[in-house]
């Protein structure tokens, strides 16, 4: 199983309705726009579960859908001065209501691809999660009160 298989199947225990998968073409249609490639956990994520539908988990996550998922700098606009540090990094999640955005890395060499991070809209500085979405993905699963501060 992978992390998008323990994904949905948290949700549905959990009640949360998953979006219906994206189809190759959608994910080939986001990878020529953004001139990205999608690692291959969230790609397998995105063509399982494509987001909670605009609804929070009971932890009070938010997963975007495929034609959600934008840049950092889009997303933030001129809130965030910091929005720079996050070149090449796309939200695809947040916490209660966007208070903190997640942001995966689509874009660098291939040590940085994957990485995702915390990504505050208050002006303070991100922070690194973790190194894959399958790692994220583990914290979600195991431990959500690690991945936004208290």
């Amino acid at each position: 199983m992978t992390i998008g298989d323990d994904i949905l199947k948290q949700w549905r225990r959990d009640h949360v309705i998953a979006a219906p998968g994206a189809s190759d073409e959608e994910v080939l249609a986001f990878e020529r726009v953004h001139g990205v490639r999608l690692p291959d956990d969230f790609r397998h994520y995105l063509q399982l579960a494509n987001g909670t539908s605009g609804q929070m988990d009971g932890d009070m996550f938010c997963f975007r859908s495929l034609h959600e998922v934008k840049p950092v700098f889009e997303e933030l606009g001129h809130h965030q001065p910091d929005s720079q540090l996050f070149e090449g990094c796309f939200v695809f999640a947040d916490y209660s209501i966007s208070a903190w955005l997640y942001a995966i890395q689509l874009i660098g060499d291939d040590a940085e691809v994957g990485r995702v991070f915390l990504v505050p809209v208050n002006g303070t500085r991100g922070t690194p999660l973790a190194r894959t979405f399958t790692e994220f993905g583990r914290l979600y699963l195991e431990a959500p009160q690690r991945l936004h501060p208290s």
